[in-house]
Parts: structure tokens; sequence; C-alpha cells
């Protein structure tokens, strides 16, 4: 089976809305509670709703950073199993850096921003 018309097929497309909607539940709870990751379910929406919405995949590749994930991700359907398991951690881990650049590149301005004042 080809890789497009597997992804064009309507029960793997009713999977992936299933699967959207779950992690948006589960995304939207982690943001209440802090013991569920919620941006991380979030983005996982975001990701498989790209591949189905060229409209919110146009609106993603706009962040350098989302953009880049989503071009990683582009080619994962073709790779096998073990490549596939290399790649998704290999995300994990950079997806883990980026997160702690950002956070303390925030607390960095907001320190500086309190010493200013």
């Amino acid at each position: 089976m080809q890789t497009e018309n597997f992804f064009e097929s309507l029960p793997v497309k009713v999977i992936a809305c299933a699967v959207i909607v779950v992690c948006l539940i589960v995304g939207v709870v982690g943001l209440v509670l802090p013991i569920v990751p919620g941006l991380l379910f979030l983005a996982i929406a975001a990701v498989i709703g790209a591949r189905y919405s060229p409209a919110l995949d146009r609106m993603l590749r706009r962040n350098a950073t989302i953009g880049g994930y989503l071009d990683r991700a582009g080619g994962l359907a073709d790779l096998p199993l073990a490549k596939k398991v290399q790649l998704g951690c290999l995300l994990c881990v950079k997806a883990l850096i980026d997160g702690v650049t950002f956070l303390v590149s925030t607390v960095t301005r907001l320190v500086r921003a309190a010493q200013r004042a």
C-alpha cells in the first residue's frame, strides 16, 4: 500500500481524528493539572492535525521551531520501525532541550526586568 493512499483512507482519518480529540482533551486537562504534560499532548494534536489540514500546516510552519519539527517528522511513515523509534527519541530529546532553553531564557529575562525595577 502506498504511503499517500494509506493516509488518505477513511479508517486512518477517523483514527487520526480520534487521536487528535483525545490529545486535545488530555492537553487541556494537562494545562490545569500540573501532573499531566499538557503542552506535549497539544503539540501531538497539532502535528497530527497539520497532516490533514493544509491551513493548520501553513500556520504551524510560520513558527521556526514547530516548522522544523514538522519537516523532521514528514518522512516518518516511510522509515522502518527501528528508525521511527530512533527519530522519535531524538525529536523528544530536541523538544526537551528546546523547552529548557526557552525556560532559561524566559527566567533570565524576568530576572533582568526585576533588577531594573
